[in-house]
């Protein structure tokens, strides 16, 4: 049984709606979960809802909580809770599917800084070098640990998949959750 059904304008993409790739940390007797919602354009955004059994959830009243913006998309949260902030890695694809991932802080879940782009596409000729995205994320040994997917360009038309490859997963480790 879902426990959140699309029926915000936010999350309304084709009439029925689109909710996706959610992640929940617990905090305070209180839980959050961040998810993607398709607008109506078609565009993935970042939304929130609170629940105090894991059961019942009310959105937050002010969503999304990272908008798509001029992006195509945001969307695949993963968050981190270190020393009572909050760190989320997040994909962004500012044109077409070409995905890069981002963080943003928050020291209440609700209201979030932005920094912009953490891991990036490798270099021409590397496992990742057309896109990163899907970002899984935890803090351990003063550590955070990013896993993540990654696309190879093809060498003769960079913007494309090189043929015969498909996505692999990578990792990341900061120290700061920046650098």
């Amino acid at each position: 049984n879902p426990v959140i059904k699309p029926q915000m304008p936010y999350e309304m993409w084709m009439g029925s709606g689109n909710l996706y790739a959610q992640t929940i940390l617990k905090k305070d007797g209180q839980f959050f979960i961040w998810y993607g919602a398709q607008n109506s354009q078609g565009h993935d955004q970042i939304c929130l809802a609170f629940s105090d059994d894991g059961i019942e959830w009310r959105r937050y009243e002010s969503n999304p909580v990272i908008p798509a913006g001029d992006n195509n998309h945001v969307n695949d949260p993963t968050v981190v809770l270190v020393k009572d902030k909050f760190y989320m890695y997040y994909t962004c694809a500012p044109k077409k599917e070409m995905d890069i991932i981002y963080l943003a802080t928050s020291d209440d879940g609700i209201h979030w800084e932005l920094h912009g782009e953490v891991i990036s596409p490798g270099k021409l000729g590397s496992w990742d070098s057309l896109k990163v995205g899907r970002p899984s994320a935890i803090y351990e040994d003063g550590n955070f640990k990013v896993w993540f997917d990654g696309t190879e360009a093809d060498p003769e038309n960079p913007d494309k998949v090189r043929p015969e490859t498909g996505r692999h997963v990578g990792f990341a480790r900061s120290s700061d959750g920046i650098n």
